[in-house]
């Protein structure tokens, strides 16, 4: 990528101050910035690496005053964080391998490859796989008999997809992430022993999704396992069988999400959070790092923590309760002796 800084502001909407003709190569934060790459300053707490970076333009808010001398050019927009995100969304698209089929791929003869899709090296698809345009799919991947894939979606190094999963446009699945797997459902049979019970349904993965490295979304038992439009799972997050999330939720690591859960849209799940299995949880709903839930959650928009989840209010009034119990017990001890004393006929020193 090289643009010049005209057609970095230009194409962010901002107002240039500085040279129109420097060149711009790549993006570095402003604290390792250097001759040729694009900064941002979006937190005033950045401010003073604004006036030692060696990158040679900034993008920063519209109504900026500096302080001092700054070397580099100045574009200055609305938001910096978004205009940003632009130049970085435009720099990321360059990183996507070339189309072709790496010699090595194992491609059932029933399957169409697009022209401008890529296939990486040890790649495996079964018969009746459907490929979108423009997707990538690299090094190692399994993709099992049926499965469909949305245009420009992107696979990393070792997805493994069971077969009838589906995924929709422009989702990205982060290495080793496994989708379509077995849930854990097991009955005991007459000899006491757990019976495996057939996990017969698939999961549905709908446009815009991003799934994290290592995360497992399992099957349903019947019907459909359903991540909707635009949700983003972190790491290592498993998400059990006849689960269903709701669009535009944010998942954050090594959650934990039981069979049958049904989280609302717009839901944030903070850090190994868990919810046992079969609840509702309302739209909106927000969940502080290892918050345990463990109950129908009906009103929506409403931050919750603890273990088990209170909602935040009364779970910070707990808190303070709970840092004053060394305080209280020995108020009580004291109280519990002043009593014995008293019922013993003793004189009271207090």
């Amino acid at each position: 990528m090289v643009l010049t800084t005209a057609q970095i502001a230009e194409l962010v909407g901002g107002t240039l101050e500085g040279d129109a003709a420097l060149q711009i190569s790549d993006v570095a934060g402003l604290d390792q910035g250097r001759p040729g790459t694009l900064s941002f300053l979006y937190d005033s707490r950045y401010t003073p690496y604004l006036y030692t970076t060696e990158s040679s333009a900034v993008i920063v808010d519209r109504n900026f005053a500096p302080d001092g001398p700054v070397q580099a050019a100045l574009i200055r927009v609305d938001s910096p964080y978004r205009a940003f995100n632009k130049i970085m969304t435009l720099r990321a698209s360059l990183n996507r391998e070339p189309p072709g089929v790496h010699p090595t791929a194992w491609i059932h003869p029933s399957v169409a490859v697009p022209a401008d899709a890529y296939i990486g090296p040890f790649v495996s698809i079964a018969e009746d796989v459907c490929l979108g345009e423009g997707i990538q799919i690299h090094a190692g991947c399994s993709l099992g008999k049926g499965c469909r894939i949305g245009p420009q979606t992107i696979l990393y190094p070792q997805v493994v997809l069971y077969p009838q999963t589906e995924i929709g446009a422009r989702c990205i699945l982060h290495a080793h992430c496994v989708v379509g797997s077995d849930g854990f459902g097991f009955l005991k049979n007459e000899a006491g022993d757990n019976e495996k019970i057939p996990q017969l349904g698939r999961v549905l993965i709908e446009d815009d999704v991003e799934i994290g490295a290592g995360t497992c979304i399992d099957c349903s038992t019947l019907g459909v396992s359903r991540i909707g439009r635009n949700v983003k799972i972190d790491n290592l997050v498993h998400i059990a069988h006849n689960v269903t999330i709701g669009e535009r939720t944010l998942i954050a690591a090594q959650a934990g999400i039981s069979g049958g859960v049904v989280l609302g849209r717009d839901c944030v799940v903070g850090g190994q959070v868990g919810f046992v299995g079969h609840l509702k949880i309302a739209d909106g709903s927000r969940f502080g790092g290892q918050s345990g839930v463990n109950r129908n959650i009906e009103i929506p928009n409403l931050d919750w923590r603890g273990s088990p989840a209170q909602e935040l209010g009364r779970q910070q009034r707990v808190e303070v309760l709970l840092r004053r119990l060394p305080e209280l017990a020995r108020r009580i001890d004291e109280l519990e002796a002043q009593l014995a004393a008293r019922s013993n006929g003793q004189h009271d020193p207090h």
